[in-house]
């Protein structure tokens, strides 16, 4: 996939990062994932239900609710295992997200910001990759 680049730039661009992941939330499925070490498969896999519960699940609803607002939040940043957990919804796509495993002394807003633009590079590059794809399939 060519926004792997992409997703390797910001695991080294962001101090304490441990992994990224770029994952469809309806699909609860990881598209991508880069790390400094490898993770066992059903971690990643709960990072990304972790991901599609709170930015889509009943805790986006109960967000939704108590803050007042009519649509579910594009950014979660749980607390986890000594550290936090950053997910980032993409802008266009509520179905993509890149989810982030960070120390505990990584600069949240920071990571967050460095990940907005990541996301909106990913989403395009994955849209011109199915237009690209779309135009092979028929021929031209």
């Amino acid at each position: 996939m060519p926004f792997t680049v992409t997703i390797q730039a910001l695991l080294r661009a962001i101090p304490g990062c441990h992994a990224i992941a770029f994952v469809d939330l309806s699909a609860r499925l990881v598209l991508r994932i880069e790390t400094e070490e490898a993770l066992p498969q059903d971690y990643s896999d709960a990072l990304c239900l972790r991901g599609a519960r709170l930015l889509g699940g009943q805790a986006a609803a109960a967000s939704t609710e108590v803050f007042g607002i009519n649509q579910p939040p594009r950014e979660a940043v749980p607390m986890r295992d000594g550290g936090n957990e950053l997910f980032l919804r993409a802008p266009r796509d509520p179905d993509e997200a890149l989810c982030a495993l960070v120390g505990p002394n990584t600069g949240i807003e920071a990571a967050l910001s460095q990940m907005r633009r990541a996301i909106a590079e990913i989403v395009e590059i994955a849209a011109g990759t199915a237009r690209h794809d779309t135009r092979r399939g028929r021929g031209g």
